[in-house]
């Protein structure tokens, strides 16, 4: 049709063209001007009409209907101008006149044909051009949404033809927009009926739609949400640690999949309120996939959360109770197998978890002389009936017991019996009471005394052999407690101890002092046992007891004969070897050292010569108890004879090395201890021991063996000058030698300023010094520089580590001071050790304090290192001791963190600044997976705890990558530099700062 419109539009234009060029060539000489101006009239006239023809039926004409227009058009003109122009062409070759009347007619017919064209104009508008108005008129109410009624065109053409496609369509579309109406009302009461909150976004997380669920939680109305970001809406975040909650739009946006809400999500309303919500969020795409949306579903589960928070809690409250619960309770199931029991029943069973015997039958654990009867029990239980029975069981260990239990059908809420639920107490004690009781009854009268009371303790009758021993007669003590015969010399918590006993186990046993009548004090072996009746009370006590006078008397004073010396009282030779037997034995399996020093007095024949046997046995009295005051209780000192006395140490190091030092700590200290006077009677005499030590491990040796080479080692003591030590071991001795030297060159060392602070760089990220730890060095003038490994611990044993560590702290504050006039290294930090012995002296604040004050440096500059089981010995100590220095400015760093066993509270209460990873976990941190997540774990852990993190002995480039993709900031290590003196150290950070 559009196509035929603008064939039409053509030709007219094509028509108009032609007019205008035919009367063109009409010269005004040839026609007389009003003829020829008349002409000229019409064919515009014929032209403007032609234009309003084409114009009205272009946009509706088809090609049919063109053709005939052009056909009735054209012919009537086309004749009435060929006719026109002969005359016109008659009279000017006659020269003459054109003759008005002919070409009046040949006017009036072209008028007429003129007329007959402009009504079949008409026509065409009439039958074409208003069926096309009402048609488009239709559509344009159609598209506007005004209610159309179908178009009605008469005829069968191709215009009635679109019309009725048109109506066609028209109801098509009608009958569309009524479904999507349908659906769409369908959908919204959907949306708004169910019975969860619903929340739709687009795909930038925009709200679109809210149903009245989801409208009353978040307090959000649809029209005040639509276009907003769910995030204002949905304000979401956790239950326990109230941070914000994942996004779930966000999230479903991002990976296209369902996300769920966990229960613990808690939803804050617009208003303040509070709900703990739950379910999901789900994709809504287009037809190619596409995510185009969000759909939020979710439900308030505040009660049902609330519900789950006190079942929970139920559960507990009942797990406790039974767990803790001192009686059996135990579940079976029909076949005898066990489903259930708590604590006490797997410790009366011997059994070391519930797994081990989880699912077995308890018949096994039953004697036999009782599984019949269980078994019958166990069945009418499981046919409705209850029962209880007592029986002996054998634990899983071994051990006998005897019980009682009181068995219930469990039954599930059908009804049905599921289970069989036992409550079970042991009655070992009772039953023992009971046989015990028996006994005493048969053997009342026997020469042991009985005494019988009731449960208040009140005596009820005694028998002839407690008269006999007490001396009291039955009407003096029926009725009175056993007070009576208290005899003062045992403490109330002996007492305590004694009935505790008796209420917890129903028996006790032991030696106790009682007094007689006439007074005189006696011990007894005594053994008391409660006696219970049968409903499970106590109702009875009954004590038997013996007098063991005369057995103490004898066994004492065989005793002190056989084992100890009689003039000092200290073991002598017998006990000493039984002892050493011991210890050897224990020195064996332990693999640890014992030792043995062998002491005599030297000149002690002069003594006993110039002043007599008295004053030597005075002397050797006095020795004795020195010598015991300057050992462990766990130690022996034993005199073997004469003036020869042994200290046997045991439990010593497994380490040679360790073992010999311990030991010499001890000679030491015996030397030490001879070298006051003795005052012996009224008068001052000086002794001094020579000692020989001998170690043993092996329990092949002999003690007599033991005995001869510390004997040895002693005669070698005196030979080397008496008042000293010897080991046995040449080898032993040498380091001994080595020792004693190098204490005296330390000692010598400190007066004559040999010690030397050497400095290793600490840097950050980007490899700029912050700072060095100090570490010392000795410059021996004959042995060269010594490291501290040889020297430390030999200052930490024999004292000199406190003025040791005092003049390092002295020396790196005044090298602090120093570095303030240096801009560039005005900022460096030095970090200093502090061994444990420096640090447990109660002067060490003090100490710390005077030295920053008399080198007038910032405290934030010094950083004292302190190791990890230096810290965690006397936790509470090192706080206060830390606190103090932490007040004025000093700070703190952890050395070798994760090498021992920090507890995290601790941790948390220690006024640490920095956590140092020991070099350790650094050394195969790139190989080993277990060292590097320990350093992935300690940077967290550091970062957590808001404290600084370095990381010592880093050696490669890929150690410090690993570190820094960890994220620690700092490091120390061969790497970045050893530890050098402060000339070198200096110049090094002169470098740096130049290069920059």
């Amino acid at each position: 049709m559009l196509a035929d419109v603008g064939e039409l539009c053509r030709v007219a234009r094509q028509y108009r063209a032609l007019t205008h060029l035919k009367y063109g060539f009409v010269h005004a000489p040839i026609i007389q001007a009003p003829v020829a101006d008349r002409i000229r009239a019409v064919a515009g006239c014929v032209a403007r009409a032609s234009d309003m023809a084409f114009q009205s039926v272009a946009p509706g004409a088809s090609m049919k209907t063109v053709r005939t227009f052009r056909i009735w058009l054209w012919l009537p003109l086309t004749i009435i101008g060929i006719y026109t122009v002969s005359v016109i062409l008659t009279a000017f070759l006659q020269h003459r006149a054109i003759n008005s009347e002919p070409l009046r007619q040949h006017l009036l017919i072209w008028s007429i044909t003129l007329g007959l064209t402009l009504v079949l104009l008409w026509v065409l508008r009439l039958r074409l051009l208003l069926p096309l108005k009402i048609l488009t008129e239709a559509v344009h109410r159609f598209g506007a949404g005004e209610p159309v009624e179908d178009v009605q065109v008469t005829g069968t053409g191709e215009l009635a033809e679109l019309c009725i496609a048109w109506n066609k369509m028209r109801a098509q579309l009608a009958t569309t927009v009524a479904q999507l109406e349908a659906s769409h009302d369908n959908l919204e009461m959907t949306l708004y009926s169910i019975g969860d909150a619903v929340i739709t976004t687009d795909a930038d997380g925009r709200v679109t739609r809210m149903n009245g669920i989801a409208q009353e939680l978040t307090g959000w109305n649809q029209d005040e949400a639509a276009g907003r970001p769910l995030t204002e809406v949905f304000n979401i975040v956790q239950a326990q640690t109230r941070n914000i909650a994942v996004n779930p739009v966000h999230r479903v946006l991002s990976t296209g999949v369902i996300f769920g809400l966990a229960n613990h999500t808690l939803l804050i309303g617009r208003d303040g309120r509070e709900f703990h919500i739950a379910d999901s969020a789900a994709p809504i795409r287009s037809y190619d996939g596409e995510v185009v949306g969000v759909v939020l579903v979710f439900r308030d589960v505040t009660q049902e959360y609330a519900l789950r928070a006190e079942l929970e809690k139920n559960e507990v409250l009942l797990r406790t109770i039974i767990e803790t619960e001192p009686e059996c309770v135990k579940m079976l199931a029909a076949d005898g197998s066990l489903l259930q029991m708590n604590r006490a029943g797997l410790n009366m069973i011997e059994a070391d978890s519930f797994e081990q015997v989880s699912g077995h039958p308890v018949l096994k654990i039953i004697a036999p002389a009782y599984r019949m009867a269980f078994a019958d029990l166990s069945k009418r239980v499981f046919k409705g009936e209850t029962g209880s029975l007592e029986f002996e069981i054998n634990g899983l260990k071994g051990g006998h017991r005897w019980l009682e239990t009181h068995a219930v059908p469990m039954r599930d809420p059908q009804g049905s019996i599921t289970a069989l639920l036992g409550l079970t107490r042991d009655i070992t004690a009772r039953k023992l009471a009971e046989q015990e009781l028996r006994i005493a009854a048969t053997a009342f009268e026997t020469q042991e005394g009985i005494m019988v009371t009731d449960a208040d303790n009140v005596i009820l009758r005694v028998n002839r052999a407690f008269n006999r021993i007490t001396g009291y007669t039955d009407q003096e003590v029926v009725g009175k407690t056993p007070a009576v015969l208290n005899s003062g010399r045992h403490d109330a918590q002996f007492y305590e101890s004694m009935w505790t006993a008796l209420k917890r186990d129903r028996y006790w046993q032991g030696e106790i002092w009682n007094r007689r009548k006439s007074g005189e004090v006696f011990p007894e072996w005594m053994t008391i046992t409660g006696v219970v009746g049968d409903d499970g009370q106590l109702v009875n006590y009954v004590a038997s007891f013996s007098d063991i006078t005369q057995y103490k008397a004898a066994e004492e004073q065989i005793h002190q004969l056989a084992f100890y010396d009689p003039l000092t009282g200290l073991p002598n030779r017998r006990l000493l070897y039984d002892r050493l037997q011991q210890a050897l034995a224990a020195s064996a399996r332990t693999n640890c050292y014992g030792a043995i020093l062998f002491i005599d007095l030297d000149n002690f024949k002069v003594i006993n010569d110039t002043r007599g046997h008295d004053i030597g046995d005075l002397l050797l009295v006095e020795v004795a108890r020195r010598l015991q005051g300057c050992v462990r209780l766990d130690d022996t000192v034993a005199r073997l004879g004469g003036d020869e006395f042994v200290v046997m140490l045991d439990s010593l190091s497994d380490v040679k090395e360790q073992a010999v030092q311990q030991v010499e700590v001890v000679g030491q200290k015996v030397l030490q201890i001879f070298a006051p006077a003795f005052s012996l009677d009224g008068r001052l005499h000086y002794a001094t021991p020579s000692i020989g030590i001998s170690l043993f491990q092996d329990h092949d040796m002999s003690v007599d063996e033991l005995l001869k080479r510390s004997d040895t080692a002693m005669y070698q003591a005196k030979q080397s000058g008496r008042n000293t030590i010897c080991f046995f071991d040449p080898g032993m001795q040498a380091v001994l030698e080595e020792r004693l030297a190098l204490e005296a060159d330390m000692r010598r060392a400190l007066l004559e300023d040999e010690f030397k602070l050497y400095f290793q760089p600490q840097v950050n990220v980007s490899g700029r010094v912050i700072g060095a730890e100090v570490l010392l060095r000795w410059q021996h003038p004959t042995r060269g520089l010594v490291g501290p490994a040889q020297f430390i611990p030999l200052a930490e044993e024999t004292g000199l580590i406190g003025p040791l560590g005092q003049w390092v702290l002295e020396a790196a504050c005044r090298q602090l001071k120093r570095w303030e006039s240096d801009l560039r290294i005005s900022g460096l930090q030095l970090a200093v050790n502090v061994s444990a012995r420096q640090f447990r002296q109660g002067t060490f604040v003090d100490e710390v304090s005077e030295a920053l004050l008399m080198s007038g440096i910032n405290p934030n500059r010094l950083k004292i290192e302190l190791t990890e089981s230096l810290v965690l010995e006397n936790v509470e100590d090192t706080i206060a001791k830390m606190q103090k220095l932490k007040v004025i400015g000093v700070i703190f760093s952890m050395d070798d963190f994760g090498t021992g066993h920090s507890s995290l509270t601790y941790l948390k209460k220690l006024p640490l600044d920095q956590l140092k990873i020991d070099q350790s976990f650094v050394r195969d941190i790139t190989k080993d997976p277990d060292d590097a997540v320990i350093v992935q774990t300690i940077v967290a852990m550091a970062k957590n705890l808001k404290l600084d993190v370095i990381a010592e002995g880093v050696e490669t480039e890929e150690q410090r990558s690993f570190l820094e993709r960890c994220g620690c900031p700092a490091y120390q290590g061969y790497l970045f530099g050893k530890p050098v003196p402060i000339d070198e150290f200096e110049a090094t950070i002169t470098e740096s700062a130049s290069k920059v």
